[in-house]
């Protein structure tokens, strides 16, 4: 709200009046010594780039030194802690890819330090030809793994502000009131990404996670991609470990590892390994996947002739339970589960899933 505030002061300021704008600036000064007393980490990116925002923008136009002292330490910080991967902690999120895009224009185009305008710019520029590697136009999907999502399909059930960003790229420059006073500014060469898939593609990265750093594959063909972090070990819903996209006539196809089940996946060619680095009987180990028309009995044995695709499945961990779910984000899904034992090895593959061929 404060982000937005500001963007109606800094834009609209002769039309709101003198009193009008005396009652934001009270706001603003509220919200910015709220965030100064949470002081988030700098690696909560989405609202840690707001809160820098806010702070400098406050403290400088206000004449509060603490405030603005604040944002600038915390706006390096962030620079800083981006700079070591070239990349966020919270890497590669669809749900708040949007939000930092967002943040980074307001740093850009609206904050009052020199600073943070050069580097709003920076992050904002790098983070767009991330966005250009691993978006797969032709799926209109970011291929995973996702640090932080809250669905798997930007073409139909899930519209993410980062869809809102690329539809304001591609076709219509005020989609999004926001974001159209800050401006989208992507690099040249990212462009044709986001208009049509260019070419085959491996993308290896290094990135942080919880336990440190760990790496990242993800593999775009014109019909699929997959995309696995090793090593990450984290139970959390938003957290989506290991993922597949593929075509399904005019649709798309998805598959993932549940993040609850502390799953973590190395990818080879057309395989994806799958590990359970936390092992533990009261959290089964789960494969959740939709596709026009997919039925349980497709999710059998170790051949599974979904449609738009055929996977091969090796599960050391032995015959999964299959059935529909209602899961309270996706929607009604098919849902693969497999109890993990006791004394079950985290070096151990529990499943793995190879892609024979695509419809």
């Amino acid at each position: 709200m404060a982000t937005g505030l500001i963007a109606s002061r800094d834009r609209f300021a002769d039309q709101l009046g003198s009193d009008l704008g005396k009652e934001i600036d009270q706001a603003l000064h509220l919200a910015a010594q709220g965030s100064a007393v949470r002081d988030v980490n700098p690696g909560y990116t989405n609202i840690a780039l707001m809160s820098a925002f806010l702070m400098d923008y406050v403290g400088v136009t206000q004449s509060d030194s603490a405030l603005a002292a604040a944002g600038m330490n915390k706006a390096r910080a962030i620079f800083e802690l981006f700079q070591v991967h070239s990349t966020f902690p919270e890497f590669n999120s669809p749900t708040y890819y949007g939000v930092n895009l967002m943040a980074l224009g307001m740093w850009r185009s609206m904050a009052r330090s020199q600073e943070l305008r050069d580097w709003g710019a920076s992050m904002e520029r790098t983070l767009w030809e991330e966005i250009g590697q691993l978006y797969h136009a032709g799926l209109r999907n970011m291929c995973g793994p996702y640090a932080r999502s809250k669905g798997m399909d930007m073409s139909s059930t899930y519209t993410p502000i980062l869809g809102l960003c690329i539809g304001m790229v591609l076709d219509d420059g005020d989609l999004a009131p926001m974001l159209s006073q800050t401006g989208l500014i992507v690099p040249e060469d990212v462009v044709p990404h986001l208009k049509g898939f260019q070419t085959d593609r491996v993308v290896d990265r290094q990135v942080f996670s919880r336990r440190g750093v760990v790496n990242v594959r993800a593999i775009l063909k014109r019909d699929w991609m997959m995309g696995a972090v090793a090593g990450a070990a984290v139970r959390h819903e938003q957290f989506h470990p290991a993922t597949i996209h593929w075509r399904s006539g005019d649709s798309v196809g998805w598959l993932l590892a549940f993040g609850e089940s502390g799953a973590s996946g190395t990818i080879e060619d057309q395989s994806m390994s799958l590990k359970v680095l936390r092992p533990d009987p009261a959290h089964p180990f789960r494969i959740q996947l939709l596709a026009p028309g997919v039925e349980v009995d497709a999710v059998r044995d170790d051949r599974w002739k979904l449609p738009g695709v055929t996977i091969l499945v090796n599960a050391p961990l032995g015959s999964p339970r299959v059935s529909w779910v209602d899961d309270r984000r996706k929607g009604r899904v098919v849902e693969a589960s497999w109890g993990v034992p006791e004394g079950w090895s985290a070096e151990d593959v529990a499943v793995q899933l190879t892609i024979e061929e695509t419809d």
